[in-house]
């Protein structure tokens, strides 16, 4: 199988810092290790400043991963939804590299129609690639704009693989009852959650030795995180006294949120009158994995309207912490309401670590009960078979005439270089080759379905080359 994923990447010139390309690389990870005759190709903006990790660069080693240089800018914001949808360079990069694929997966919604022309254009008139929505598309957004995104939505899930990000997605990204008509329209295709990296993950049985709990902010500073009940929390727990130590990443504190601490002198005054209760915290992305299972708790207090899942909360609890949460919005669907209810605010977070602590035993205990869980449900291991499930609805099978001329013709041979064949050719000639059979049908899926039916075997590299199984050499046939 092989995969174009075309994504609207990335808010630095460095890719690997864009959240999209990481959720996209790592799909691609487990996809290999699960399906090793799987291929993927990445369409990325200007590379000038792409630095490959080492899973990658084993990926690109291997010939599974292709990352292609389309010379197309990175987004300039996270909202820019027809980032990365510039469609003249897309085909244009696609046809000088020859790449052939079997379907394609999208992050950028409003840029779907586009897309299809894109494709059609290539000779993928049949192809329904998955367009995955995420988070910021549907969220902070007006009224009349939430408006036309859910109509969007509702009418392409009809006729092609439009997938959420979870069923909170729909409920308050759409705005739709679960199990109103067009909920279920969009959830017959699947969801695609945002899965954690097990590989990276290093997980605490039991109990820690810390004598003060330890309680860490793990995500990213910003509103719509819970930042400023945080702040807020932080001042109320001082003055009662209460025993406990919160670690707040410090990574990436922009401008918008820098006017809680005005109050305080700036941040650094707020670090200063606090110090007893909170601590700011800066760790590489190799150490912060290494120091999660050392933390009795994080705070998980996510507005409803920022966010619609949380990978870093995943991350924190299948390294044994517990999730001192509201229990609401997102986290019902995430642990399947097992999580204690508090307010959404700042009081509700004073109360829920208050009950943390009074209540420590009792928390730890479940903490290793919900570690269980997202380790068989949220983590890469179990989910890309459930993703996977949702790439083979989006294919195009187009049926097998089997005596067609091309048919009869590529009996006879035992290597198929897709880079030699001449797709403009084909497409002309295709009818009377038998290869073009109604609107469903496409030249290029119809030539590699032949082979793979005829037990030709896909031998990788950048475009494919079939050869018969069997058959090692002979190319010129």
């Amino acid at each position: 199988m092989r995969l174009l994923i075309w994504g609207s990447y990335s808010a630095s010139p460095n890719i690997g810092s864009d959240s999209g390309y990481n959720l996209a690389f790592e799909f691609v990870k487990y996809l290999v290790k699960y399906y090793p005759d799987s291929y993927a190709y990445i369409l990325l903006p200007k590379m000038s400043k792409i630095s490959l990790r080492g899973d990658e660069d084993e990926l690109v080693k291997k010939g599974n991963l292709f990352l292609v240089d389309t010379g197309m800018p990175p987004r300039r914001y996270a909202a820019s939804l027809l980032g990365g949808a510039d469609a003249f360079r897309v085909i244009k990069v696609v046809q000088k590299q020859k790449i052939v694929f079997d379907t394609a997966i999208l992050n950028f919604l409003m840029g779907y129609p586009l897309a299809l022309s894109v494709f059609s254009k290539l000779g993928y008139e049949g192809i329904r690639p998955i367009s995955r929505i995420d988070w910021f598309d549907l969220f902070k957004v007006d009224p009349h704009t939430q408006r036309f995104m859910t109509d969007l939505v509702v009418v392409m899930s009809r006729y092609y693989p439009v997938v959420v990000h979870s069923k909170w997605c729909i409920q308050r990204g759409l705005r739709l009852p679960l199990d109103s008509e067009p909920a279920q329209e969009i959830l017959k295709w699947g969801i695609w959650y945002p899965y954690f990296d097990g590989e990276k993950i290093k997980r605490r049985f039991g109990r820690t030795d810390n004598d003060v709990p330890k309680i860490i902010f793990n995500h990213r500073p910003k509103r719509y995180t819970g930042l400023p009940k945080v702040v807020k929390a932080v001042k109320k727990l001082k003055e009662m006294g209460v025993k406990v130590k919160i670690y707040i990443s410090t990574y990436h504190v922009g401008a918008n949120v820098r006017g809680l601490f005005n109050e305080f002198g700036g941040i650094h005054g707020f670090w200063a009158k606090y110090g007893d209760v909170v601590e700011p915290i800066h760790m590489k992305k190799d150490v912060y994995y290494q120091r999660l299972p050392t933390f009795d708790a994080e705070i998980a207090f996510h507005d409803p309207d920022g966010a619609s899942w949380s990978i870093s909360v995943l991350e924190a609890v299948a390294s044994g912490c517990y999730p001192i949460s509201h229990g609401r919005y997102f986290y019902e669907e995430m642990f399947d309401g097992q999580l204690p209810k508090f307010p959404d605010n700042e009081q509700g977070l004073v109360d829920a670590i208050q009950f943390y602590v009074d209540n420590r035993e009792y928390c730890d205990k479940l903490a290793q009960k919900l570690a269980d869980h997202v380790w068989s449900r949220w983590s890469w291991e179990v989910g890309i078979h459930d993703v996977m499930k949702i790439v083979k609805k989006s294919m195009v099978e187009p049926d097998l005439d089997v005596n067609s001329k091309i048919y009869k013709y590529l009996k006879d041979l035992d290597v198929v270089d897709l880079a030699s064949v001449n797709i403009d050719y084909l497409l002309a000639k295709s009818p009377e080759a038998g290869l073009n059979v109604g609107q469903k049908s496409n030249v290029l899926l119809r030539l590699m379905c032949l082979l793979r039916h005829l037990g030709f075997k896909d031998m990788g590299g950048f475009t494919p080359v079939f050869v018969r199984e069997g058959k090692t050499d002979g190319r010129n046939k």
